[in-house]
């Protein structure tokens, strides 16, 4: 005989709300996890099995067996009746990883894992939204040991029942396994150690400010720069707490075989680079960070004579400061982060040009900018693209008889002093 489709719609739709009723009257025990932010992913859970399965207060389980044992388990859920209990651990890095292990009620044994992953800040909402989907399947294989299941069918003339447990007395039961969990921990990823290497495109604009005739501006196009750079943290090997807040800076720059050329072909050698060293301190705001910088640096530029023996009359600097800076890291997403840079530079020495043959009173400051977009491509390599400003001026002050003004002629109120870049490469962060 054949069913109808409206006879055999209607079987399924009996046979699924059986299934879930049946579902709903399983007990099961969530225990405590263990991690970073354990307290708050486990209570993301205990939200998304509310009202698909019937909660045991976790510290009710402990107490009636050792659950970290098969036979524990089991005369736990002898006891209370559970079909179910649920382990977690949770693991951080880029993408943190929430494992969770389901055990049967009715011999103790695993049932299997299953893993949630996400960043700091999304892997909770993750956890309330998919939980169930993640645990369902394991935990409906789950059963009541056989002795536990015979107590459940009604007897003529039960035993009486010891009184219940006032409800605010099982609130604060509950409350207190959740303030057992550490405070200390926080949802920010804080690595020990990054270091960057890669390519920066760097052009260089030199103007003089309310000269006389004579003096000559330079450019440079697009030259290629190596830059290195990296961060470490001594405490975070040791620690997640403030001891990993304290750290070193360490920056390079080499430009790579560039020469200057002037109008009349004349091809000049030109060398450029930048060093710096520094203490950081940085502060985790959940996922993102923010740090700030006291170091020093240097930064010279020179430009040789020709092989002819022709004066390229562009003065030698060498720069050196003290950097007084913030950065900021925003992390988009599990993959995307977004770094942003600032620091004053006041400067401190200045190399050629501020001898006797240029402008011996010179005097000055600096600042930069950085804005940098990077990508994981695997948890601890990221790839980066972005972009940076460094900025010079700079205050002569010639007086009436300094021997460039009455030798030479050379005369300016100052200078600006710029470097636009690109830079692509790659940071190993641990």
């Amino acid at each position: 005989m054949t069913r109808s489709p409206a006879i055999r719609f209607g079987l399924a739709l009996a046979l699924w709300l059986c299934a879930s009723s049946v579902l709903a009257q399983t007990k099961v025990v969530v225990r405590k996890f263990e991690g970073p932010k354990s307290a708050k992913i486990r209570e993301a859970l205990v939200d998304a099995l509310q009202g698909e399965v019937e909660l045991v207060e976790s510290g009710s389980a402990e107490s009636a067996g050792d659950l970290s044992t098969e036979e524990g388990r089991v005369t736990a859920a002898r006891e209370l009746e559970v079909s179910a209990f649920i382990e977690g651990s949770v693991d951080k890095g880029r993408n943190w990883t929430l494992t969770l292990t389901v055990y049967n009620g009715a011999d103790g044994s695993s049932l299997g894992e299953t893993e949630i992953k996400g960043s700091a800040t999304a892997l909770p909402g993750k956890v309330k939204r998919n939980g169930w989907d993640a645990l369902g399947p394991l935990v409906a294989q789950g059963a009541v040991p056989a002795a536990a299941a015979a107590a459940v069918e009604p007897e003529p003339e039960p035993e009486p029942e010891p009184e219940p447990e006032p409800e605010q007395e099982a609130e604060e039961k509950w409350a207190e396994e959740e303030e057992d969990e550490p405070e200390s921990d926080d949802d920010s990823d804080l690595h020990a150690l990054d270091f960057s290497v890669g390519l920066r495109l760097q052009t260089r604009d030199f103007s003089y400010k309310d000269a006389f005739p004579g003096l000559r501006d330079y450019e440079l196009g697009l030259s290629p720069n190596l830059y290195l750079e990296g961060h470490w943290y001594p405490g975070a090997h040791l620690s997640d707490g403030v001891a990993a807040w304290f750290g070193l800076e360490l920056r390079g720059q080499f430009m790579l075989g560039v020469d200057s050329e002037n109008t009349a072909g004349e091809k000049f050698p030109t060398s450029s680079n930048a060093f710096g060293v520094g203490l950081r301190f940085r502060v985790p705001l959940g996922a993102h960070e923010i740090a700030l910088l006291a170091g020093y640096g240097t930064h010279s530029f020179k430009v040789d004579a020709s092989e002819g023996g022709v004066d390229p009359d562009v003065p030698d600097l060498a720069y050196g400061f003290v950097r007084l800076g913030a950065d900021m890291r925003l992390e988009l997403g599990s993959l995307l982060r977004l770094e942003a840079r600032v620091a004053y530079l006041p400067l401190l020495s200045f190399g050629g040009i501020a001898e006797r043959t240029w402008f011996p009173h010179t005097s000055g400051s600096g600042v930069e900018a950085d804005l940098l977009f990077g990508i994981a491509v695997v948890e601890w390599l990221e790839l980066n693209v972005g972009g940076g400003l460094v900025r010079y001026g700079l205050s002569f002050n010639p007086e009436v008889d300094d021997p460039i003004v009455t030798n030479s002629g050379r005369v300016a109120g100052g200078a600006l002093d710029q470097y636009y870049s690109i830079r692509f490469g790659a940071t190993l962060r641990l």
